[in-house]
Parts: C-alpha cells; sequence; structure tokens
C-alpha cells in the first residue's frame, strides 16, 4: 500500500491532525501501529459526527467525502475497517497516545489482524497457556485457529461459534460505510455460481439474517424508437429464511440500512 499524500492539507484543522499523523506514522507502522490505528479511528469519527460534511483541500479546490479521502491515502474500505477494528480490540489509550494493550502488544499488525474475529478471553486463554505466541507465524496463527475449530472437546468455543468456522467482520457505523459496504458487494467473496443462468450469489450476515447478493445480467432496451438492446449487470438482494431458504422476494436498500443500524454492535459478518 502507498501513500499518496501529496502534500495533502485539510481546511479542517482536527482533520488535517490525523491525516498528518498517517503520513508520519505510515513508514514505521511496526513501531507505530498503534498510532496509526488511532488516526484512521478519529478520521472515521469525524465524518461520522459530521454526515452531511464534506472536507476541503487548503491548496486547492478538492473536495473529499469519507470514501475519498481514505482512498487518496492509500486506504481501501476493507483496510480502514481492519485498522478501525484492531483499535477498538487492541489498544487504549492514554496521556501519551494510543498503545496495544498487554497480552497483544508483541504481535506484528499483520498477526493481529489474523487474531480480530476471536474473542480477547479466548485470546488471553491461548496466549496464557502458549498456544499462541508473536513468535508464531500468520499461517502458523491461520492452522491454529483452524485446529481448534476442529477439536470436538472444545466445547465452550463450539458454543460461542455455533459450529462455524471463524468469520471476518466490519463494524459498519454509519449511514455512509453500510451503503458501501451494500455497493461493494462483490468483495463479500462468491458463495456459488449458477454458469448456465449466468448468475453469481454473495452473502453476509446481519444479526440473526443472511443476506444475499444475486447478481444477473439484465436486457435493457436502449430506445423505444431504435430497436437497440445493450445487457448490464443487475443485482437484488434477498434473506435467507431460519432454515436456510433463499426468500426469493427481493428486499430493497432502505430495509438493508435499517437492519444494519438495528445491530447492537453494527457488525456485518462475512463467510469464508
Amino acid at each position: 500500500m502507498e501513500l499518496e499524500l501529496k502534500k495533502l492539507e485539510l481546511e479542517d484543522t482536527e482533520l488535517s491532525t490525523y491525516v498528518q499523523k498517517i503520513a508520519k506514522c505510515f513508514n514505521s507502522q511496526q513501531v507505530n501501529f498503534a498510532e496509526l490505528c488511532y488516526a484512521v479511528y478519529k478520521i472515521d469519527c469525524w465524518f461520522e459526527d459530521n454526515p452531511d460534511c464534506v472536507c476541503k483541500s487548503k491548496y486547492d479546490a478538492t473536495y473529499y467525502d469519507r470514501k475519498q479521502l481514505f482512498k487518496q491515502l492509500g486506504f481501501s474500505n476493507k483496510q480502514v475497517n481492519r485498522y478501525i477494528n484492531c483499535y477498538q480490540k487492541f489498544m487504549t489509550l492514554d496521556d501519551v497516545g494510543s498503545k496495544i494493550k498487554e497480552p497483544f502488544v508483541s504481535f506484528s499488525p499483520s498477526k493481529l489482524f489474523e487474531l480480530l474475529p476471536v474473542s480477547n478471553s479466548k485470546l488471553e486463554e491461548f496466549i496464557s497457556n502458549g498456544q499462541i505466541s508473536s513468535s508464531m507465524t500468520v499461517k502458523e496463527i491461520r492452522e491454529f485457529f483452524k485446529t481448534i475449530e476442529e477439536k470436538e472437546d472444545c466445547e465452550e468455543l463450539e458454543e460461542n461459534q455455533t459450529n462455524s468456522p471463524v468469520e471476518n467482520f466490519y463494524v459498519l457505523k454509519n449511514e455512509t460505510v453500510r451503503k458501501d459496504f451494500l455497493e461493494n458487494y462483490r468483495s463479500w467473496g462468491i458463495w456459488f455460481e449458477e454458469p448456465r443462468l449466468k448468475l453469481k450469489y454473495y452473502r453476509c450476515r446481519i444479526g440473526e439474517k443472511i443476506l444475499v447478493a444475486i447478481l444477473g445480467k439484465t436486457e435493457i432496451l436502449s430506445s423505444y424508437y431504435i430497436n437497440e438492446h445493450k445487457i448490464e449487470d443487475s443485482v437484488k438482494f434477498c434473506y435467507m429464511s431460519p432454515d436456510g431458504e433463499l426468500l426469493l422476494d427481493p428486499t430493497c436498500e432502505t430495509a438493508i440500512l435499517k437492519d444494519m443500524s438495528a445491530v447492537p454492535d453494527k457488525r456485518v459478518y462475512l463467510f469464508e
């Protein structure tokens, strides 16, 4: 990931402070990872607190909304959510600045990303027992979680996970990021395809509901007077019933956003 700052300074003093902090921290993020996460988190909070605002560059007439600003800084939406989740899960703020909490302080950023889907209580137990350590590689940590999932005698973990694999999640705290998540349904990962019907299915979990995005093709008449047709991608969103049956009546974006905002922890889960 490369920064594209090009002396990016904003009219808003608070935002400009955190943008410059990102620039300072990024080149040595192993040392300043906590501060980097904090800066990303604070920029996200600014846009959440000012939902109708955009920020303006000091040097030209360029305006940025949340997505455009992070893109200018070199962050994808997925990366932004990872840094925010790391700050909320592994870090604390004191008079000196943001710091990684014990017992996670010795883990590198890439390893902390691997720890995100597991509860802190379980992680602390694994670290205390020596089952996980900062000396392990990312691959070794990932393989350990797969081994734990497969053990039949791991009753507490099975109860918490309801026999499902470890899932990735996003914390979608405001309407803007929730809309962006829906618009980028392709990033959820393909669930399955129906090549004959030219359909692709994507899914995520919102609270207790499973939302499915169905990507297909729609034939569009270009003109009423000219008999020209074109084929375009089209998507519809449906929920699944508790017994796994796909409900064919599509649901609208407004209803989905309402369901997302009603989830207490604002998390939306992706399946592996």
